[in-house]
């Protein structure tokens, strides 16, 4: 049986999942005292038990970001990949990019629509590396071209809500240069 967001999700489950995405480390507990604010009425036991069903079902899952700064990896690349063949290359380079991802300092891979076929965004220590990193990405079995964006500065994880809070994390970036 496939799993239907619009039938299997119901409103508590998706209050659940807004707040951990705004506080992940909250307690069940504290998860059903934010929820009784709202009147929405669950016990930790509930909430407990609608969290493991939602991790389940892989509707969230727990992740670990790191600081990449703090961690030395100062660089961060978008890399669009233009495949030298057919879509059906696109397993072939996925699996050979999976094959590679720790190697290549790969955080993320996508299948995009337009003249690019994989979007791969990539986190690294220093221009060198990026460049080392580039030159195995084109020396994999049907990569054609690749075209390389470097971000210049990260606004958040999450999205700012308003344009108050966007010119806000924006002014912070650059009040830091």
């Amino acid at each position: 049986m496939s799993f239907d967001p619009e039938t299997t999700l119901d409103t508590k489950d998706r209050a659940i999942i807004k707040i951990l995405q705004n506080e992940p480390e909250i307690t069940h507990q504290e998860i059903a005292d934010e929820l009784a604010k709202k009147e929405i009425k669950l016990s930790r036991q509930s909430i407990q038990k609608r969290i493991k069903k939602l991790k389940d079902e892989r509707v969230i899952k727990v992740v670990v970001l790191a600081n990449d700064k703090k961690l030395g990896k100062e660089i961060t690349a978008f890399i669009l990949i233009e495949l030298a063949s057919s879509p059906d290359r696109q397993l072939d380079v996925h699996t050979q990019l999976l094959s590679k991802i720790n190697e290549l300092e790969l955080i993320e891979i996508h299948y995009v629509a337009g003249q690019e076929d994989i979007l791969v965004k990539m986190r690294t220590r220093t221009i060198d590396t990026l460049r080392v990193n580039l030159v195995k990405i084109t020396q994999l079995g049907g990569v054609a071209r690749t075209r390389t964006m470097i971000s210049l500065a990260f606004i958040e994880q999450n999205f700012p809500e308003t344009e108050k809070e966007f010119l806000d994390a924006l002014r912070v970036v650059v009040s830091e240069r």
